[in-house]
């Protein structure tokens, strides 16, 4: 469960839930990495695919979840 984490403790830039509310992204400027998570019934479940590393030299600052 290294994302969640991540958003607290790894340099969290931002995180987003998609309008409809059942997924939540963050994007960790201290990994250079994205979670995404999918919510219901008041509990995160990382999708497996997630933290995802972003491009070498791109530095997260912010997510858009559409």
């Amino acid at each position: 469960m290294g994302g969640w984490q991540s958003l607290g403790g790894e340099g969290s830039a931002d995180s987003r839930r998609a309008p409809g509310g059942g997924t939540l992204g963050g994007v960790h400027d201290g990994s250079d990495t994205v979670s995404v998570f999918t919510v219901g019934g008041g509990n995160l479940t990382e999708l497996a695919s997630s933290p995802t590393a972003i491009p070498t030299g791109a530095k997260p600052f912010g997510i858009v979840v559409t």
